[in-house]
């Protein structure tokens, strides 16, 4: 609320509020809220950003991360494999970020086989 308030409810600065909520949410588990914060802030950086930006990436990745604890396996992998690429070009395959999303899509790929 202070973030929008303050900054307006399309701003980066809300979109970094709602990221850093929703981590929050993830972290005690719960995680329906978590994936509400994580949508609001990811539609915002893509607006303010570009879908394909670093930020909206980096949001990507939580809210891909989110999903495989859900067991939500189609939807990580996309947003993974879009992490991945916005990174990579962005950012260099050695960056790393780029090395962590190969980390974390690598795990999500280990849990897929494993289904």
């Amino acid at each position: 609320k202070v973030a929008n308030d303050r900054y307006g409810e399309d701003s980066p600065q809300a979109a970094d509020a709602f990221k850093d909520l929703a981590t929050l949410y993830f972290q005690k588990g719960q995680l329906s809220k978590a994936e509400t914060y994580f949508n609001k802030s990811l539609s915002i950086k893509s607006k303010s950003f570009g879908e394909m930006s670093v930020s909206a990436a980096e949001v990507m990745t939580a809210l891909a991360m989110l999903y495989t604890r859900e067991k939500k396996y189609v939807q990580a992998d996309g947003l993974f494999r879009k992490a991945l690429e916005i990174r990579t070009k962005e950012l260099g395959a050695d960056s790393p970020q780029a090395k962590r999303t190969r980390e974390l899509y690598a795990v999500l790929q280990k849990r897929m086989k494993g289904r």
